[in-house]
């Protein structure tokens, strides 16, 4: 039994806390002192063998307690202890490395979860004033325990005295998501970046991950394991294990899109070394609904305990337009206008019609971008937009950036516009036209100075053949061969 004590030195350097064994003349109940403890998280114990006595020299005699008997027996959960003909425990040769203890606990902890094995004291440390939060458990019979923290540590005890004190060494692993497009338009990708920072104790790392229904997951998860400005490796596609959610790559919103479990690989990681985590996703037509796409994610740790979510967003914007033209009365709403929109400029309406972008109409003057120009149909896509009795029309699914809108087809009666009107939509989602900069309408109810207004000059009444041109002669000699008789019967009746 000598090689206690080597074993709880040990667990003390992993945060795994062994006691020591407590004497026969000693109090018959223990107390454990968990000092440091992080407020909110849940401490339990377990103990799995059952003391019997010990000697000055920190020697005990220890047997499996009853519910543990399955657990130490198999070979696969349990390497580093045996028991001999008369039940008691001693330690495996060669198995004391701070590898075997972490298995040994990890699967001690499982093996409780599993089997439903009641613990012997679970409590958790709540907030206070003073320098540092405690947890105690007291009246404990004496014998070796496991203790384990939500926060991730797993401290193992050894309680051999009346009283031991034990250190919380973790922390709360953290989670930082960044996305590289604050905006972006439907058919775009979007790129995400997760750094994890671990904590003392690394275990049972997942990051969960929750799109809305405007995201589409591309499956391109990538891991570099990061210690301070150091590379220390990029994980393998054994290192982690990525696995979809309910509702596959496609984001709903509410149920996870996929998940990334690293509990393989945390025994690598040291306090404050980093997993940084890059995929990225491309903005599905459900972006016609949603305007604004959410990105969620958290980790899972330890003992069934998580982070705080941390959530980035993407937009996409519209471009409200208001075709009229001025009138006595005002201005007045024009229908059969064509425009076709782009995202460069061209020298010449025909370069930009050749070059337009494409949209599905949705209906009501909706237009939404698609990508995919090369599969224009009319019925589906289309790169020419018309204008409706009221002259308004609304393109919605578009990044922050420069456009142009080009008229390729005026109303009757009214002159065409040779130059683009050149729409600059910001980070934001406001609109410049001109210098002037509004904050637009997102549907067709706003108010006219909510839109991209768009004016038409209407044409001239120019003289037809056999109209005002020729009629002004006839009326002329008219007056003349009229004159002419006036004055002719005038000098007739003077003669």
């Amino acid at each position: 039994m000598k090689h206690l004590k080597r074993l709880a030195s040990m667990l003390l350097a992993m945060v795994m806390v062994l006691a020591m064994a407590m004497p026969v003349m000693a109090a018959d109940a223990g107390k454990i002192t968990v000092s440091n403890a992080l407020p909110g998280k849940t401490y339990t114990i377990y103990k799995i063998f059952d003391q019997e006595n010990y000697n000055a020299e920190g020697q005990g005699s220890y047997k499996v307690a009853d519910e543990w008997k399955g657990f130490i027996s198999n070979p696969d959960l349990n390497k580093i202890f045996v028991v001999d003909e008369s039940g008691y425990v001693g330690f495996a040769e060669g198995k004391d490395s701070a590898s075997d203890v972490a298995e040994f606990a990890k699967n001690a902890l499982a093996y409780a979860k599993e089997n439903n094995i009641a613990p012997a004291g679970s409590k958790t440390a709540e907030t206070t004033t003073a320098e540092t939060t405690t947890v105690v458990f007291d009246n404990l019979a004496m014998g070796y325990y496991l203790v384990d923290s939500s926060a991730g540590a797993l401290c193992a005890l050894d309680a051999t005295t009346a009283e031991v004190e034990v250190t919380e060494k973790n922390d709360e692993p953290t989670v930082d998501k960044e996305v590289e497009e604050a905006s972006a338009s439907i058919g775009d990708t979007v790129n995400y970046k997760v750094t994890i920072t671990a904590q003392e104790g690394a275990e049972n790392y997942v990051l969960h991950d929750t799109m809305s229904k405007g995201l589409t997951f591309n499956e391109d998860v990538k891991v570099t394991h990061m210690r301070g400005t150091d590379k220390v490796a990029d994980l393998a596609a054994e290192d982690y294990t990525v696995t979809l959610g309910e509702n596959g790559a496609t984001g709903n919103g509410v149920a996870e899109t996929f998940k990334v479990d690293f509990s393989k690989y945390c025994a690598k990681l040291e306090p404050g070394d980093e997993l940084v985590v890059t995929y990225s996703a491309t903005i599905n037509s459900e972006a016609e609904v949603t305007l604004t796409e959410e990105n969620q994610a958290k980790l899972t740790y330890g003992n069934d305990h998580e982070t705080e979510t941390d959530t980035t967003e993407t937009k996409n914007f519209s471009i409200p337009v208001y075709k009229f033209g001025v009138e006595d009365e005002g201005s007045k709403g024009l229908a059969g206008a064509e425009f076709v929109l782009t995202n460069t400029s061209y020298t010449s309406v025909d370069e930009a019609a050749k070059n337009a972008m494409a949209f599905k109409n949705a209906g009501n003057n909706v237009y939404f971008y698609n990508s995919d120009r090369d599969n224009i149909d009319e019925a589906s896509l289309t790169t020419v937009i018309k204008t409706p009795e009221d002259g308004k029309f609304i393109i919605k699914g578009l990044a922050a950036g420069t456009y142009y809108l080009w008229e390729t087809k005026a109303p009757d009666g009214y002159n065409q516009l040779k130059e683009a009107v050149t729409i600059v939509i910001g980070d934001e989602g406001k609109i410049t036209v001109n210098d002037k900069e509004f904050i637009p309408a997102t549907d067709l109810n706003g108010e006219e100075e909510a839109m991209v207004q768009v004016e038409n000059k209407s044409g001239v009444n120019l003289p037809s053949t056999g109209g005002i041109g020729t009629t002004i002669f006839y009326i002329v000699g008219g007056v003349l061969v009229v004159g002419a008789a006036i004055l002719l019967i005038a000098k007739k009746r003077a003669r």
